[in-house]
C-alpha cells in the first residue's frame, strides 16, 4: 500500500559539493523520515575549500518552482537558507503566508565559513522585515545574529536580548548557535533558545576538531524535519541539536576541503545538554 509522508521544503542555495545547501538539507530530511523537497535560490560555486562565487536565480525562476510545487505538494514545514536576490525574500514570504500555521525555520545564511558573502545589504533588509516576521524560528550563529541585529554581546544575558529584538520584527523564537560566552561555562559551547517570554540555555562540550561544513545546513533541516513530524518547537529544537552533535562526530571528507558534516541515519535521542 502506497502510505502518505510528510514532506519538508528547503528553499535555499546549490552547494555542487553536497556539504551544504539544499543537497545537505534533503539528505537530512530523508535520514530523519520526511520526504524531502527543494526549491534553488541560487546556484553556488564552491566545495568544502571554499566559495569561489554564485549565481542568484532570478526571483521569477524561483516563483515558478514554489508555483509547480504547490500545485500538488503542501509542505509540513519549510526552511530557508541562502536566499539570493532581494526580490526572492519577498516571492519567500508571499508563498508561505498561503498556509496557515506552515513552520517557517529561516537560517539567515550572511556568509559562507570561509568568510565569504553570500547575501546583499538590501537582500538582508528584506530578510529582517519580510521574511523573519512569518518565521516560527531564526538560527543565526553568534556572529550572525549581531550582523542582522547591529547589537554586539559578550554574555549569555546580552545575547538573549540580541535576539529579543528579532524576536520584535516578529519571528515566533530565536536559537543563536555556537555561542561562547568566556570562562564562567568552563569553556562550552552554547546554544540559547529566546522565546518572547524567556530563554533556555544549552551547552555542550567543545569537539577539539577542524571546521566541519553544513553544520548549520543540517541544524535547520534537522528542526524543520522534525517539527513536519509533529514535534513541538522545544522538542524539535533538542533533537536537532543531538543530530548536529552527530553529523559533527561522523564527518566524512569527500575532497581536500574542511569535513562535511554527514548522518549517518537511524533514531536520535533526546540527549540535549542543559
Amino acid at each position: 500500500m502506497i502510505r502518505k509522508i510528510p514532506v519538508a521544503l528547503t528553499c535555499a542555495g546549490l552547494d555542487p559539493s553536497g556539504g551544504a545547501g539544499i543537497i545537505a538539507d534533503v539528505r537530512t530530511f530523508e535520514k530523519l523520515g520526511v520526504f524531502g523537497s527543494a526549491v534553488a535560490t541560487c546556484i553556488t560555486y564552491q566545495g568544502p575549500a571554499g566559495v569561489r562565487g554564485r549565481y542568484d536565480l532570478h526571483e521569477s525562476v524561483v516563483a515558478e518552482q514554489l508555483e509547480v510545487l504547490f500545485e500538488d505538494i503542501t509542505p509540513a514545514a519549510v526552511k530557508t537558507g541562502v536566499v539570493g536576490f532581494e526580490g526572492t525574500v519577498s516571492i519567500l514570504a508571499k508563498a508561505f503566508r498561503r498556509f496557515a500555521g506552515l513552520p517557517v525555520i529561516v537560517d539567515p545564511v550572511l556568509r559562507s565559513g570561509s568568510g565569504e558573502e553570500l547575501i546583499s545589504t538590501e537582500a538582508k533588509l528584506r530578510l529582517l522585515d519580510e521574511l523573519i516576521p512569518v518565521s516560527l524560528i531564526v538560527t543565526p550563529n553568534g556572529e550572525e545574529l549581531e550582523a542582522l541585529t547591529g547589537i554586539s554581546f559578550g554574555d549569555v544575558e546580552s545575547c538573549a536580548w540580541a535576539a529579543l529584538s528579532l524576536i520584535s520584527r516578529g519571528a515566533e523564537s530565536v536559537l543563536v548557535t555556537g555561542v561562547t560566552p568566556g570562562e564562567s561555562y568552563n569553556g562550552k559551547v552554547l546554544d540559547i533558545f529566546v522565546t518572547r517570554k524567556t530563554y533556555r540555555v544549552y551547552s555542550r562540550e567543545f569537539l577539539n576538531l577542524e571546521r566541519v561544513h553544513g553544520t548549520g545546513c543540517v541544524l535547520s533541516a534537522a528542526i524543520c524535519a522534525f517539527l513536519a513530524l509533529g514535534c513541538d518547537l522545544k522538542e524539535a529544537v533538542e533533537k536537532a541539536r543531538d543530530v548536529v552533535w552527530d553529523a559533527i562526530i561522523f564527518a566524512v571528507n569527500p575532497g581536500k576541503g574542511v569535513p562535511c558534516a554527514y548522518l549517518k541515519g537511524g533514531k536520535h535521542e533526546n540527549r540535549s545538554g542543559k
